[in-house]
C-alpha cells in the first residue's frame, strides 16, 4: 500500500506549533535605575535696602525703606529637613561715624513668597514669613521658615520695602552711611 500525502501534513503542523508556541511572550522588560544626588541650600539677593534722606532738626527720625531686595531661596538637598532664612545687619558707617545695627529694624510680615519650581508654598508649613513683629537686626533674626517636609525647590521672597526701618538719633553726624544686611539660609525648622 502506498502512503497518502496527507499524513505528513499533521506532522508538519505539529512541528511548527512546537517551534513557535502560541503563548510566546511578545514583551521584554528592561530594568531602569537612577541615582538622585542632593544639592545644597542657596540664597541670592538682588536690589538694595535704601532709606530716604534724613534732615536733622534736633529730633529723632524713624523712616521706612523706599526699596527692598528680593531673595532667591533654593533647597536642592532632597532631604526635606526644612530651612530658615535669617537676617543680620552690620553697623552703618561713614568714616568714623556710626549708626548702630540696633537701629536697623525689620518686620517679617506682608512680603510675598512664590514658588519658581518645586513644592507649592503652604500657608501653615511654609515657606512663610515668621511674622514675629518688628525686630532689630543687630543680632541674627529668623524671618522666613519652613517645617520639615516643606520648602523643597526654588522660591522668590520679596519683602515689602516698608518692612525695613531705620532709627536716626538727633545726635547723628551728617554723612552718607553704608552697611550690609546678611541673609543666610540654614537647615532646620
Amino acid at each position: 500500500m502506498k502512503p497518502s500525502g496527507h499524513s505528513a501534513f499533521p506532522v508538519l503542523v505539529l512541528m511548527l506549533l512546537l517551534a513557535f508556541p502560541a503563548s510566546a511572550d511578545t514583551r521584554a522588560t528592561v530594568p531602569v535605575t537612577v541615582s538622585v544626588v542632593g544639592g545644597e541650600l542657596q540664597a541670592a539677593s538682588s536690589g538694595v535696602v535704601a532709606f530716604p534722606a534724613v534732615t536733622l532738626d534736633g529730633t529723632d527720625h524713624d523712616s521706612a525703606a523706599v526699596s527692598a531686595p528680593s531673595f532667591t531661596l533654593v533647597d536642592a538637598r532632597g532631604t526635606g529637613e526644612g530651612w530658615n532664612l535669617t537676617m543680620q545687619s552690620s553697623d552703618l558707617t561713614d568714616g568714623s561715624s556710626v549708626i548702630r545695627a540696633a537701629n536697623v529694624k525689620f518686620d517679617p510680615a506682608g512680603g510675598s513668597l512664590s514658588k519658581v519650581k518645586g513644592q507649592a508654598v503652604d500657608a501653615s508649613s511654609g515657606p512663610k514669613e515668621t511674622g514675629s513683629g518688628q525686630v532689630s537686626l543687630d543680632t541674627t533674626r529668623k524671618v522666613v521658615t519652613t517645617s520639615a517636609g516643606y520648602g523643597k525647590g526654588r522660591y522668590v521672597y520679596e519683602p515689602q520695602s516698608a518692612s525695613f526701618s531705620l532709627h536716626v538719633d538727633a545726635s547723628t553726624l551728617t554723612g552718607n552711611y553704608t552697611g550690609t544686611i546678611t541673609a543666610t539660609l540654614s537647615s532646620g525648622p
